[in-house]
């Protein structure tokens, strides 16, 4: 939900980072285990924080 939510409120896309724990990473239309996905990386934080700025 997390994911989706970062998407829709504030248009981020998907992680490009290479950071496997971040929320945002891409599922590549595979089931994603988000169980795994604890935080924003310190690259999307980043870019989140510019659109808020």
């Amino acid at each position: 939900m997390a994911h989706e939510f970062t998407h829709g409120y504030f248009s981020q896309n998907h992680c490009e980072a290479d950071d496997d724990e971040c929320i945002m990473q891409d599922a590549k239309g595979k089931s994603p285990k988000f169980e795994n996905k604890t935080y924003l990386c310190p690259q999307c934080m980043h870019e989140i924080e510019q659109k808020i700025d």
